[in-house]
């Protein structure tokens, strides 16, 4: 039934190392990155992922040695980007599935396919098992009001008071960043690499108060879960099981029902607090008066200054209860997103806006940005309403495009078969495999400042204050844009986007600032690679087994910004 409504590591240098590519090759030629180098290097990848996969989630990782032997594990590292990592690493797979599924049927080299199909459906089934317990352990953070003064502290500590809890009952659908069982090894610290505070230790799985919450065979009974949840663990969440349930829940039911039930629960839960995410926790948090952050504290208006954001939970519910072909969440989605149609689409091409004003400033919110816009127009039905999100796009990525990312490539070259786009990110996967190859033979670290100097000096980076902004306004008539540049102040950056094989060691090259200099990372210091393999295997998808129709971005009138 539709209801839809409308409206107007070192093993890896040297495979890297052993095709042709060079740290300075950049050809901007249209591959489908199937050619054997570019397909050892992922593989390769996929391989090192074992060592990063744990309790079903992704993680970057320090080894106790700068030789990185798997399962030599000092700690993980970085908690609160796991929900949104691991998300983009299930839709990767997820992708691979699909590609495995279509080059089976084709009966190309179906040994070797089958291998991919299975192992990508192995961690496929293992990520949605553990965003399972993500979305729905929460049902067990019960607390009770219990309100204290420390006369050894001010009573503002940190920026919050604390009354013990109560005022939010635990339930189902608040979303965690991540969680690891109470008897993990000491590696698996939460507290360590996070703020403390944000911890929530033994929550009893499944929660015992909900029966219809089930655990999985090999679920542990109890985790230590990292809380104050932000929107990037959402945008990763929704991303990734919103493309497993399309292209791996056809044929398992039980995750099929498993992933949409779960994106209902989580879209519910925020729904009825008005798009905002209650927690039980004691912490107070008001910003304006004690200072501190409201992700720490009882209430958080998550959604509400987010119209891409809301929409996504809006449209991913909807398209969950029609893939259950459950009538009366149907319904009830139907006429949430009407709602979300009138109040939050007219607002999304100016939030977006909002966001490129400040083009240096948390880079990050554009990776959830396009991460949003992508499911938002893959799922929406209705022609008109498509090309309104797809006009808030373009104003996004006439300042973003220009950033040489592989990821933002990958996706609007998904949406809309533009040739360009695809050659774009093919350079830039290519360009990451050079990248990764010289971080493993300089272990992690990058200077680029000592470079900064006057163009077009062989090897010299014209470089600026990191805040100054360039604003391109587009005239009419065939006249040159109006170029204003705005005074910037702090350290330096790039004034334009480095090559990607010179970009600072990071966890997730594609959410980071193509402008930024300089990284000091340990040698012993490892991220898992998904910001290679997402688009990787999406290109190789929508090129291979599902070519978008040729349907390019519409043009933006309005200003850019670099």
């Amino acid at each position: 039934m539709k209801l839809r409504v409308g409206a107007g590591a070192g093993v890896l240098a040297v495979i890297i190392y052993a095709g042709t590519l060079a740290p300075a090759a950049h050809a901007q030629t249209v591959d489908p990155l199937a050619g054997s180098t570019d397909q050892s290097s992922a593989l390769a990848l996929e391989a090192r992922m074992a060592d990063h996969l744990h309790y079903g989630l992704m993680w970057e990782q320090l080894y106790n040695t700068p030789a990185r032997v798997a399962g030599d594990i000092e700690t993980i590292e970085d908690p609160d980007d796991v929900a949104l990592y691991t998300g983009n690493y299930l839709g990767a797979e997820a992708y691979r599935y699909g590609l495995a599924k279509r080059e089976i049927a084709a009966k190309h080299d179906v040994a070797f396919w089958t291998g991919q199909r299975d192992e990508a459906l192995a961690r496929v089934t293992a990520m949605v098992h553990q965003y399972h317990i993500l979305i729905n352990i929460s049902g067990s953070w019960q607390t009770k009001l219990d309100p204290k003064i420390n006369t050894s502290e001010s009573p503002t500590q940190d920026g919050y008071i604390n009354i013990g809890g109560g005022v939010f009952e635990g339930q189902p659908g608040l979303l965690f960043r991540s969680c690891v069982p109470v008897k993990a090894p000491a590696a698996f610290d939460l507290a360590k690499q996070t703020t403390p505070t944000r911890i929530v230790d033994d929550l009893a799985w499944p929660p015992p108060l909900y029966p219809w919450v089930h655990a999985s065979p090999g679920d542990a009974t109890a985790y230590n879960c990292d809380g104050a949840t932000s929107r990037d663990a959402y945008a990763g969440t929704t991303f990734g099981l919103a493309t497993a349930l399309d292209l791996v829940g056809p044929d398992d039911a039980a995750l099929r029902s498993m992933i949409a039930n779960d994106l209902i629960t989580l879209t519910a839960f925020t729904f009825q607090y008005a798009w905002g995410t209650p927690r039980p926790t004691g912490q107070v948090v008001i910003p304006v008066v004690f200072g501190g952050n409201d992700l720490d504290g009882v209430y958080s208006p998550l959604f509400d200054y987010d119209p891409a954001a809301e929409m996504n939970l809006a449209q991913v519910a909807l398209h969950a209860s029609e893939v259950l072909g459950n009538t009366v969440q149907e319904v009830k989605w139907n006429a949430v997103w009407l709602s979300e149609l009138t109040t939050q689409l007219p607002a999304l091409t100016a939030s977006l806006l909002q966001d490129v004003y400040q083009p240096h400033d948390s880079f990050y919110k554009f990776h959830l940005d396009y991460l949003n816009l992508f499911d938002l127009i893959r799922l929406e039905p209705n022609a008109v309403v498509r090309d309104q999100m797809r006009e808030a796009l373009a104003a996004l990525d006439a300042t973003t495009g220009q950033d040489v990312d592989g990821l933002f490539d990958a996706l609007v070259y998904s949406l809309t078969g533009s040739p360009s786009r695809m050659a774009a990110a093919v350079s830039e996967e290519q360009g990451w495999l050079a990248y990764k190859a010289r971080l493993e033979t300089v272990s992690g670290d990058t200077d680029n400042s000592q470079d900064c100097g006057t163009p077009p000096a062989p090897g010299k980076i014209d470089c600026v204050p990191e805040t100054q902004t360039q604003v391109v306004q587009p005239l009419p008539g065939g006249l040159p844009p109006l170029v204003t540049t705005l005074a910037g102040n702090g350290g330096s950056r790039s004034l334009t986007p480095l090559p990607v094989e010179d970009r600072p060691g990071t966890d997730f090259l594609w959410q980071k600032d193509p402008t930024n200099l300089d990284s000091n990372e340990p040698a012993n210091w490892e991220p898992p690679g998904d910001d290679f393999l997402l688009p990787y295997w999406m290109l190789r998808y929508y090129s291979e087994a599902a070519p978008p129709t040729v349907d390019p971005l519409p043009a933006w009138l309005g200003p850019s910004f670099s």
